[in-house]
């Protein structure tokens, strides 16, 4: 009888939907970030970027239930960067293999990788309700995501 043999070579062992899912922010309370995903049934990162509406030294992203859960960033000095300023755009992905954070101050980008606090941990979203407060000096407006399923 015939025999089939198959090999499967997979870097990332999850299935991802490769096209992002935007979260609608429109009910979000300042200060909070809330992502229901009733779809995946795996922890993933998610992307978002975020406004300054003030002046603050740090930020602080932590998770409403598990507060021990942080993720800290202080910018020390980065290219004359003391603190974040109003105006300034914070850029952040927690997405596998798609790992950044900078921000946009005056049309320039200042990378802030090296900033992160030992011991953060990156945020990164689970199946169902998600629920996490964040600085209160700064306004999240773009916040996406991919369902990502156990895979291979």
């Amino acid at each position: 009888s015939p025999e089939v043999q198959l090999t499967i070579l997979c870097d990332d062992p999850m299935l991802k939907n490769p096209v992002a899912t935007p979260i609608d922010l429109g009910t979000v309370e300042p200060g909070n970030l809330s992502i229901v995903d009733n779809y995946s049934t795996a922890p993933h990162g998610f992307k978002f970027n975020a406004t300054f509406t003030g002046t603050t030294t740090s930020v602080v992203i932590q998770d409403s239930i598990n507060p021990d859960w942080r993720f800290i960033i202080n910018p020390g000095l980065v290219a004359g960067l003391l603190h974040f300023q109003e105006y300034d755009q914070l850029f952040f992905s927690s997405e596998k293999g798609q790992r950044y954070l900078y921000i946009l101050r005056l049309g320039q980008r200042l990378h802030i990788i090296d900033k992160i606090q030992a011991n953060s941990i990156w945020p990164i979203l689970f199946p169902g309700a998600n629920v996490m407060v964040h600085t209160p000096a700064m306004v999240i407006e773009d916040v996406s995501h991919r369902h990502t399923y156990w895979g291979v």
